[in-house]
């Protein structure tokens, strides 16, 4: 085992993501650099008369929050509306309609630039409703050992497990269920700590936007725990991670179904299939006698950590695997270039490291 593997181990592992679906006879080594070799593309939608302005965005390197936030600013916007959320670590297109008069009133292009996005203005239309995406198109570029071994496993794979992935909890810093849980612990001064603790893998010597953010704010607060605070995604990084955990047990049981507590619909581009699903981990599910419920109380009790600590985290069905659309697997030398679909709330990621062993750290790279 060379360090790199052992390094990717472990970081899954703090991520706990461990077992797969399905064994593989080969899993080549891979490399994904992100942002350029990783598209995310959200599936055409039907328009409908309204008086919101609609826009197609373009982003790289910023997450779908940040867009928001800066376009609201640019355009002189109240309110947006999103079908879901995009990471900073992808090239993403998706649609955003916003609460102001349209763009031909305002004397704007049809195309509006900010830093790190663009906007397409396609007219006018209704609010877009969160979570009512059906699914995602991915386009990845991969550098591979074995571009044939990778799209052959590729096309052998038709579903991947619900594991959240690397990019909930981070790579070069693999933290955010931490902070998650010294905010559910009430451990103001440990999360304070944490905001400025640097990971080994780390390349900047700073903190983030919001960690630099808060951090600021403790210095003028006669209280500085006051300024303790937790983005609401971040806070539900815990929450994924032992849904991880538990996971990882049921798939190395090799009884995925015997776990699940309801079936829910997902789609990939036209491929609907009815899929095992579970809660997610909450206090809800500690007078519950299913199998995830006793199998969640397992992994909390070696975690070490109390059902309270998860106060205020909601019991969400979560497919326990989805279906994956692989449309094409081209390889050329040294790469391989995937374009496949996957329903809303399932990682690439995750599909990728069914069919390669993902050198998360060469990943983390900003290749732009």
């Amino acid at each position: 085992m060379t360090t790199s593997t052992s390094l990717v181990n472990a970081l899954e592992a703090l991520w706990g993501i461990e077992s797969r679906l399905r064994d593989v006879e080969t899993l080549p080594e891979c490399e994904l650099y992100r942002p350029r070799d990783f598209i995310v593309i959200e599936p055409r939608i039907d328009r409908r008369q309204g008086s919101w302005a609609l826009f197609l965005a373009r982003k790289e390197g910023i997450d779908t929050i940040t867009l928001i936030s800066r376009a609201k600013k640019l355009l002189g916007a109240k309110r947006a509306t999103i079908q879901g959320l995009k990471d900073a670590c992808s090239v993403s297109y998706q649609y955003v309609a916003f609460d102001t008069v349209s763009m031909e009133k305002r004397g704007y292009g049809s195309v509006i630039q900010g830093k790190g996005f663009k906007l397409f203005y396609l007219g006018t239309n209704i609010p877009l409703k969160p979570g009512g995406l059906p699914y995602n198109i991915f386009h990845l570029r991969v550098s591979t050992s074995s571009p044939g071994t990778l799209c052959d496993n590729a096309y052998k794979t038709s579903q991947i497990p619900g594991y959240y992935g690397p990019q909930r909890f981070g790579i070069e810093r693999p933290n955010t269920h931490i902070i998650s849980l010294f905010a559910g612990e009430g451990s103001p001064g440990y999360l304070l700590k944490e905001y400025s603790y640097r990971y080994p893998l780390e390349k900047r010597d700073r903190p983030g936007s919001y960690e630099s953010r808060i951090l600021s704010q403790t210095l003028k607060k006669l209280n500085p725990f006051k300024a303790a605070r937790v983005m609401k995604v971040v806070s539900q990084a815990l929450q994924s991670y032992l849904f991880n955990r538990a996971l990882s047990v049921a798939l190395s049981e090799g009884t995925l179904e015997a776990y699940s507590e309801a079936t829910v619909t997902a789609s990939c581009r036209g491929v609907r299939a009815r899929v095992p699903a579970a809660r997610l981990p909450s206090p809800r599910l500690e007078a519950s006698r299913s199998r995830w419920a006793r199998l969640v109380a397992q992994i909390l009790e070696e975690e070490g950590i109390s059902w309270e600590t998860l106060r205020y985290s909601r019991p969400v069905l979560r497919p326990l695997k989805y279906p994956l659309c692989v449309h094409s697997c081209r390889a050329f030398k040294n790469t391989a270039v995937l374009t496949l679909t996957l329903p809303k709330g399932a990682y690439a990621t995750i599909a990728l490291r069914e069919m390669c062993r993902v050198n998360w750290r060469e990943c983390s790279k900003n290749q732009s």
